[in-house]
């Protein structure tokens, strides 16, 4: 009787949003839990990460925020008074609501709740005592894959952009190692041609989010992206491709990207820096880094990673040259703890 009654108010909301979806208010996270105390410090913590938080101290005042506004995530306890969060999830995703993603953050940190959550439709789960770097780390990955999706339903209507640049421009603006890295992770088959006043420089294939071909100048595979890599001047375009063509290159974005770059610093540790000025990378927060027992050099990497965001900023920060710091941030991205920004 009491699951029957409780669907009422859910459908109301589902109403609500169906029919006047266009007056919703956005908000980035609507965070649902009975503790007050958890409320307070974790909104806060949110909103230091710049999020916006409207927050519920239970499951009704949770219904009423999405009669009114859009979250893009949900976080919620489990265990509360009325309806509990796996109740929550459950109705929310049985009445079609799936498009908002959602994360239970409980301290009832048994398998079977995990496995429960996942079962009725949950996105995430953090443990409390809540680290609030995972937390973070979890929102930041659901809120990029959710930004993946809309930008690619974007691009179905416009195809004049890929990621965060446009799908043409001057290698003076975006560097080639730039453009592949926002081509890889954005497009899944692709081909990149570079010209300099409209003659033919070099071609380079992506599939399945990597670099798989270049041909630039009569220089192939790696050399030919070693060239690509030092040149700032020329013109670039991005064409979606599904043309088959033979591999030269094989490896993940991140190997042949450090390869080039280490080829590179063996000609000149200046021109290598420039290209790892633009590289890309994140420590990844997750199980991966906590199961690592890492040497003092690997966390002095970890840490000047964290601070700068880039390549070649850390490699700066570190006060090594480049044929030294490549091996090492290779090492940790074949460990799992770094990987693409």
């Amino acid at each position: 009787m009491f699951e029957r009654n409780r669907k009422k108010p859910y459908q109301k909301v589902v109403d609500t949003r169906r029919n006047g979806w266009q007056d919703l208010r956005p908000v980035d996270i609507l965070l649902v839990d009975d503790d007050p105390d958890f409320l307070a410090w974790c909104g806060t913590m949110l909103e230091k990460a710049k999020y916006t938080v409207l927050i519920a101290k239970d499951v009704t005042e949770a219904l009423d925020a999405l009669a009114s506004t859009d979250p893009r995530v949900i976080i919620s306890d489990i265990n509360m008074p009325g309806a509990s969060g796996i109740d929550f999830c459950r109705n929310l995703r049985s009445h079609g609501l799936d498009e908002i993603p959602f994360i239970f953050c409980t301290s009832m940190d048994r398998t079977g709740d995990h496995i429960r959550g996942s079962r009725v439709g949950a996105d995430a789960y953090v443990s409390k005592p809540v680290d609030i770097t995972v937390l973070l780390e979890k929102l930041r990955r659901i809120l990029r894959a959710q930004d993946f999706f809309e930008r690619d339903q974007v691009q179905q209507e416009d195809d004049r952009v890929v990621g965060n640049m446009p799908r043409t421009g001057l290698l003076s603006e975006y560097p080639f190692v730039y453009v592949l890295q926002e081509a890889t992770r954005n497009i899944n088959s692709a081909i990149i041609r570079i010209t300099d006043n409209g003659q033919a420089v070099g071609t380079v294939g992506i599939a399945h989010g990597s670099v798989t071909y270049a041909a630039v100048r009569g220089m192939v595979g790696i050399n030919g992206l070693e060239y690509l890599f030092s040149r700032q001047y020329g013109q670039w375009v991005i064409e979606t491709s599904d043309e088959d063509i033979q591999p030269n290159l094989v490896g993940s974005i991140d190997e042949i990207i450090l390869g080039t770059i280490a080829r590179i610093a063996q000609r000149s540790e200046d021109e290598a820096m420039v290209a790892a000025a633009n590289v890309k990378l994140r420590i990844n927060y997750g199980p991966a880094l906590l199961q690592q027992v890492l040497t003092e050099p690997e966390l002095a990497v970890l840490r000047a990673l964290d601070r700068n965001g880039r390549l070649g900023p850390t490699i700066k920060d570190l006060e090594i040259d480049v044929s030294s710091a490549v091996p090492m941030i290779g090492s940790l991205i074949e460990k799992g703890l770094i990987v693409p920004n």
